[in-house]
């Protein structure tokens, strides 16, 4: 990309036409449509990227050589060819040309295994180095000095896996055993970082790494980061010397990327790793579930990178105060749909463990810093267990505590950090309480008594908001954990569902006749309130400005400054919690057990899923670009863009049972509990 133009190749290796584009940005956006400049066929795969500098594209062309074009089309659209060296003498330039100071440096792979430097006007050879292996990696230039990487194998296939391939073609071709054994033996692992003098094209240094390197060296100061298909980052000075080295446990066949404190790389097997830049030691980690090949790229605090099955993928967030985990109540609070890590779903799920003491698990399980909170009802003992989990391995939880109460778990726990709090019974059980308990040792700090009101409560960083009444709400301060202090207490009327809140204001609905009630979060004190027209089923949403409510009809928005109706969508009676995404788009659930889903910033319908019904009573997962729900006997996946469903896990009612929580995810794995085999996980199916 420079400027408005965006320059790329198109075709697989076994292409013999592949063709050059230049496309307008600033058309493409404005008419939403790609806009060709201009294009031109080659006569082989363009698997280069295209350099573009002083008004020119540079690109490979496989076995068709290496092309110089004009960035601007002729007077007629076409393409403009300055310049165009055969590939009879240039073959198989597949990674990224760059220009520097008059000059174009490019690599050439098989068959031509060379380090090449041209004219940039004239594609006249200045110089040309001959390399013992193919080199597919890009090069870098950083003070008069170029570095690149070198080995035998590919993207696609390892020196283990060309090796047999040539042996079966040179056999099918009659050859002796002594003439293939000759051909091959040359195809080892090896790899190598070669440093060369641009000004008179000396090789400087070379440093040995244990397979090839596919990607481009990163210069990073003094500093040289790159990844091996041996599966180790490496850091080596610019005089080629070995700093750190950090296993990856899985090939690196693209570049790395390097941030301001960490270097970033995503393995063949689809993990993203960030490492900090010094020790090379891991700080974050995401699985996508993917085989990738692509090559990261981080701006302004997030990572960009294509993957085979997912697409194109934005990971993290801008930087800055790391913000503490807190689990606020029901699948994670207000429109939360227990998809709250951010990870991938897989393609398909199966049956990976289960933990039971054959107890029966009504609450929804709570996910916070290694450890599940889950309440557990056995006939005789009630209370709330802390599973502690390893991500990394999956293996089945171990019991940290067990808190015993006077009364069954129904309704979802909440967490933080430090502490975690929970309910007990349901209305009309005695002796009922709001608990609060240390996170580490389950020792109850406090308790609050919930004795006629419904308990439904949520939390955010220092307060808890509970229908502690059967008339009203209460804020709690909760930000010193062993103390326990009543803000406010307001008498609302019944409430329907959990209140949301934001920085300065709590939203809900209450009363009868029901009105949507905007408080002033630190105080208590009614901003307004307004009448609702038609019965609600749900509590309220709040998104960029209005407050979203299921009602008998559908769903409703109301704008937050006055409380006027803004949307409205018939779709039947709302049954079950809204669910929103980082999109803005909400799901609900009909009583004919369907799914719509609107797109808050419009106020539209924009999906109807009907082909397999909702089975149960809890809301769907809702993912930026899937959707997982609970169907008969089955766990449903829904593409958002392909519009297609697909099962995902087979879950019979004879085993492992029938569903008695909704579900959540926790580093894409599947949580939920049935009545006969207690907390389950599902992992993704290998195919």
């Amino acid at each position: 990309i420079s400027g408005k133009y965006l320059v790329v190749g198109e075709g697989l290796h076994f292409t013999n036409n592949a063709r050059v584009f230049c496309l307008d940005i600033e058309q493409s956006e404005k008419k939403q449509v790609g806009v060709k400049l201009w294009s031109y066929a080659t006569r082989s795969h363009v698997e280069s990227s295209p350099c573009i500098a002083n008004d020119k594209v540079y690109v490979g062309a496989g076995a068709d050589g290496f092309y110089c074009f004009a960035l601007q089309p002729d007077k007629n659209g076409n393409a403009q060819v300055l310049w165009h060296l055969d590939g009879k003498d240039y073959p198989d330039c597949e990674s990224s040309p760059i220009a520097y100071e008059g000059r174009v440096y490019f690599c050439l792979g098989i068959d031509g295994q060379a380090i090449v430097c041209v004219d940039e006007n004239t594609g006249k050879e200045i110089w040309k180095i001959k390399t013992p292996y193919p080199v597919f990696g890009s090069p870098s230039i950083s003070n008069n000095k170029l570095f690149v990487g070198m080995g035998y194998g590919d993207i696609v296939n390892d020196v283990e896996t060309l090796a047999r391939n040539l042996q079966l073609k040179l056999a099918k071709e009659g050859k002796s055993q002594e003439e293939i054994r000759q051909a091959i033996k040359h195809l080892k692992p090896v790899g190598e970082i070669w440093c060369i003098d641009i000004k008179t094209h000396t090789v400087l240094w070379k440093f040995s790494v244990g397979d090839t390197v596919l990607g481009a060296v990163v210069v990073d100061g003094d500093y040289l980061y790159f990844g091996c298909r041996d599966r180790h980052v490496y850091c080596i000075t610019t005089e080629g010397k070995l700093v750190k080295k950090w296993d990856a446990k899985s090939p690196i066949t693209n570049s790395v990327a390097v941030g301001t404190k960490n270097v970033y790389v995503v393995t063949e097997s689809g993990h993203i790793f960030g490492l900090e830049k010094k020790s090379l030691s891991p700080v974050w980690d995401v699985a996508l579930n993917s085989r990738v090949i692509s090559s990261p790229a981080v701006a302004r605090g997030h990572l960009y990178v294509g993957t085979a099955d997912k697409g194109l993928l934005c990971v993290g967030q801008p930087g800055g105060e790391v913000k503490k985990q807190i689990w606020s109540g029901y699948l994670g609070g207000p429109g939360k749909s227990g998809w709250t890590d951010g990870s991938l779903l897989p393609m398909r799920g199966e049956y990976a463990w289960s933990y039971s003491d054959s107890s029966l698990i009504h609450t929804p399980p709570v996910y916070l810093k290694g450890a599940f909170y889950i309440g557990v009802n056995n006939g005789e003992s009630f209370g709330l267990a802390k599973l502690k989990y390893d991500e990394k391995t999956n293996s089945i939880p171990t019991i940290e505590w067990f808190v015993k109460s006077k009364n069954q778990l129904f309704i979802s726990p909440a967490a933080k950090e430090d502490t975690v709090f929970f309910v007990d019974g349901i209305i009309g059980d005695k002796n009922r309480a709001l608990h609060c308990v240390d996170q580490k040792t389950g020792k109850e700090l406090w308790k609050y008594d919930v004795s006629t009101g419904s308990g439904e409560f949520v939390i955010s960083d220092d307060k808890l908001f509970i229908t502690d009444t059967s008339d009203g709400l209460t804020c709690l301060d909760i930000g010193i954990k062993d103390q326990k202090r009543e803000i406010w207490k307001v008498n609302t009327g019944t409430l329907t569902g959990v209140p949301a809140f934001t920085k300065d204001i709590l939203i809900a609905v209450a009363g009868l006749p029901q009105k949507v009630v905007v408080l002033d979060i630190n105080t208590g004190i009614t901003l307004w309130k307004r009448p609702i027209s038609c019965k609600a089923t749900t509590g309220p949403l709040f998104i960029k400005g209005m407050i979203w409510i299921g009602d008998v009809e559908g769903i409703k928005s109301y704008d937050i400054l006055n409380g006027d109706v803004c949307y409205s969508i018939k779709c039947g009676r709302v049954t079950m919690p809204l669910v929103v995404n980082n999109s803005n788009i909400i799901a609900c659930v009909n009583a004919d057990k369907e799914i719509i889903l609107i797109d808050a910033e419009v106020g539209k319908e924009i999906d109807h899923i009907s082909e397999q019904r909702v089975e149960g009573d809890f809301p769907p997962m809702l993912m930026d670009s899937m959707v997982l729900y609970i169907a008969k006997e089955s766990i449903i996946s829904y593409d958002l863009k392909s519009r297609k469903s697909e099962q995902w896990a087979k879950i019979r009612s004879s085993w492992p049972g029938n569903i008695l929580t909704p579900m959540i995810m926790v580093n894409s794995h599947i949580f939920f509990a049935t009545d006969k085999e207690g907390f389950i996980c599902m992992r993704p199916k290998i195919k």
